[in-house]
């Protein structure tokens, strides 16, 4: 009997948890009923997947913040989308992700995808004021290229290897909602084939030091090439390093045009 009623407990235990999970939620904010897999849960109530939508996409704290925070964002956002069809643009940066600067009025946008629709993402208009720090991230993936020889895969001698890039320019802010704006400022992951060096833990130097082996290679590379001094590089591998460097100097153009803009608007 006792085993019996062991079991028993467990068994409404479980019910009992499998029974909030199909229990109805509302809506803190819109009142409107959550489906089965669709609440995001605030510090003191729900959010149903619509509401979600409208937050900002820079917004990371959802899981912390009030309803009655979620609310005051919700409006803030109205207001964001009726100032944004006013909003004109006087200089624009970045291939994956797009920065765009109003210089005039003293406030910038972002979108996570150049293509995007300003009006459809309603990005926070911040202003220029608000920036604190302007950093750039590089993510940094490699991997050997191998040749077949009699059915095997070998190593080229020196070896090669195929390095992938990504930058990712980060914009710190005090404003409410977009306190950390990262956006990629290249498209596509960029390529870059080199010999003899190989670096597979990302970190923020990595494309220069790839870059300065490439473009000075050391002695002991140059002697297992069969040279004496560097030869000039080839129209792919300029091309690669081209791209990249573009990257770079996006993010110094950004740092200058948020340096300058801050400047003007604080004379």
């Amino acid at each position: 009997m006792c085993g019996a009623s062991k079991t028993g407990r467990q068994g409404e235990i479980g019910m009992g948890l499998f029974g909030k999970l199909f229990e109805k939620k509302i809506c803190s904010i819109c009142g409107g009923d959550i489906g089965l897999l669709g609440n995001r849960k605030l510090a003191d109530g729900n959010l149903c997947k619509k509401c979600a939508q409208k937050l900002s996409p820079w917004f990371d704290e959802r899981r912390e913040s009030t309803v009655a925070q979620i609310d005051e964002q919700l409006r803030d956002r109205e207001r964001n989308l009726e100032e944004l069809r006013g909003f004109s643009s006087s200089r624009g940066v970045g291939d994956g992700g797009r920065l765009m600067i109003d210089e005039a009025g003293g406030r910038f946008v972002v979108l996570e995808d150049a293509d995007d629709d300003l009006l459809a993402v309603n990005p926070d208009l911040v202003s220029l004021a608000q920036v604190e720090r302007v950093e750039l991230e590089v993510e940094h993936i490699s991997h050997e290229e191998k040749r077949m020889i009699d059915g095997k895969k070998q190593s080229y001698e020196p070896p090669r290897f195929l390095h992938y890039f990504d930058f990712w320019e980060v914009i710190t802010t005090s404003h409410p909602w977009a306190k950390r704006i990262r956006f990629r400022l290249n498209g596509p992951s960029l390529p870059l084939h080199a010999e003899g060096i190989a670096r597979r833990q990302p970190h923020l130097d990595a494309y220069h030091e790839v870059k300065a082996h490439i473009e000075l290679p050391p002695a002991g590379l140059l002697a297992d090439l069969g040279l004496n001094a560097p030869v000039e590089l080839d129209c792919r591998t300029r091309q690669e390093l081209d791209e990249c460097d573009r990257c770079c100097e996006m993010h110094a153009l950004i740092q200058s045009l948020l340096d300058a803009s801050r400047a003007d608007h604080k004379n």
